[in-house]
Protein backbone atom coordinates (compact mmCIF):
# COMPACT_ATOMS: atom_id res chain seq x y z
CA UNK A 1 0.00 0.00 0.00
CA UNK A 2 1.18 3.33 -1.13
CA UNK A 3 1.62 6.00 1.50
CA UNK A 4 -0.96 8.10 -0.41
CA UNK A 5 -2.90 5.93 -0.73
CA UNK A 6 -2.87 4.63 3.16
CA UNK A 7 -3.39 8.58 4.01
CA UNK A 8 -6.52 8.82 2.01
CA UNK A 9 -8.06 5.15 3.10
CA UNK A 10 -6.61 4.70 6.72
CA UNK A 11 -6.01 8.80 7.91
CA UNK A 12 -8.77 9.93 6.13
CA UNK A 13 -6.79 12.49 4.34
CA UNK A 14 -8.81 12.82 1.52
CA UNK A 15 -7.04 16.51 0.37
CA UNK A 16 -3.79 14.83 0.55
CA UNK A 17 -4.32 11.30 -0.34
CA UNK A 18 -4.48 9.38 -3.07
CA UNK A 19 -7.80 7.47 -3.85
CA UNK A 20 -8.12 4.61 -6.77
CA UNK A 21 -11.25 5.17 -8.67
CA UNK A 22 -12.36 3.49 -12.27
CA UNK A 23 -13.34 6.15 -14.80
CA UNK A 24 -17.05 4.90 -14.34
CA UNK A 25 -17.14 6.41 -11.30
CA UNK A 26 -18.27 9.68 -12.42
CA UNK A 27 -21.64 7.84 -13.87
CA UNK A 28 -22.88 6.84 -10.86
CA UNK A 29 -25.53 9.72 -9.73
CA UNK A 30 -28.18 7.48 -7.72
CA UNK A 31 -27.26 5.86 -4.73
CA UNK A 32 -30.29 3.68 -3.74
CA UNK A 33 -31.42 2.02 -0.63
CA UNK A 34 -31.32 -1.66 -0.14
CA UNK A 35 -35.39 -1.54 0.13
CA UNK A 36 -35.46 0.68 -3.00
CA UNK A 37 -32.86 -1.95 -4.91
CA UNK A 38 -34.95 -4.36 -4.49
CA UNK A 39 -38.05 -2.53 -4.83
CA UNK A 40 -37.25 -2.35 -8.71
CA UNK A 41 -35.80 -5.48 -8.64
CA UNK A 42 -39.07 -6.53 -8.16
CA UNK A 43 -41.05 -4.45 -10.05
CA UNK A 44 -38.24 -5.10 -13.61
CA UNK A 45 -39.23 -8.66 -12.97
CA UNK A 46 -43.17 -7.96 -12.74
CA UNK A 47 -42.72 -6.30 -15.90
CA UNK A 48 -40.76 -8.95 -17.74
CA UNK A 49 -42.85 -11.66 -16.47
CA UNK A 50 -45.87 -9.71 -17.83
CA UNK A 51 -44.57 -9.88 -21.07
Amino acid sequence: MTRLFYKATIEGDMTNGLLLMGQATGRIHDIPTVAEVTERTVTEAKQILAR
